[in-house]
């Protein structure tokens, strides 16, 4: 798919990494609303997990939001399947590191 249609194999490439971090968020009892969107998610994510490995796992989502945005928003996107091959392997280790976290997260009080 990357090779077909780039643009739209990052918006779900991106779409995997938003819901592995909101499932973070949702572990704890939390859920970003409409009015913050995916920006709430990228601002919860990085305020929480400050070390490493989480942080330098979860780092990577900023950029991949942005890049995201450019890709639906746009007129024009620069998009190619070279950057979805690489942001794979982030997204993996991203949600690879989720799921490692996911069951010892404590519901925020």
């Amino acid at each position: 798919m990357a090779d077909a249609d780039p643009d739209g194999a990052y918006a779900l490439l991106y779409d995997a990494a938003r819901k592995g971090l909101t499932a973070l968020l949702q572990a704890q009892g939390l859920r970003p609303t409409s009015r913050g969107g995916h920006v709430a998610v990228q601002e919860v994510i990085r305020a929480q997990f400050t070390q490493p490995p989480p942080r330098d796992a979860f780092r990577a989502f900023a950029r991949m939001r942005t890049t995201r945005h450019t890709v639906e928003y746009a007129p024009r996107s620069t998009v190619t399947s070279d950057d979805v091959v690489a942001d794979l392997s982030v997204v993996r280790r991203l949600l690879d590191v989720a799921d490692l976290i996911v069951d010892r997260l404590d519901v925020f009080v």
